[in-house]
């Protein structure tokens, strides 16, 4: 998503100049991940990839919450009749 995000300009640069450190380095480590490699490590049609990522780049407010899924909730894995 990276790579499609920052090499179609798709970011805030106002606020990634303000704000963030070590972009130049990102720019250039995502263009070794162009999404036909990406969807080769994860079974995602590459289409799907560019399409997601020009979604969460147009979406406001968007965000990726990560490591809060089944197993953060009571008894989301338990199924009835166990």
């Amino acid at each position: 998503m990276m790579h499609v995000i920052i090499g179609e300009s798709r970011y805030d640069a106002d606020y990634v100049e303000r704000y963030t450190l070590g972009f130049a380095q990102l720019r250039e480590r995502v263009k070794e991940y162009p999404p036909q490699a990406v969807a080769q490590i994860t079974g995602l049609p590459a289409e799907k990839i560019v399409a997601l990522a020009r979604e969460y780049a147009e979406t406001r407010p968007a965000a990726i919450r990560l490591n809060y899924g089944l197993q953060r909730h009571s008894a989301a894995g338990w199924r009835r009749g166990r």
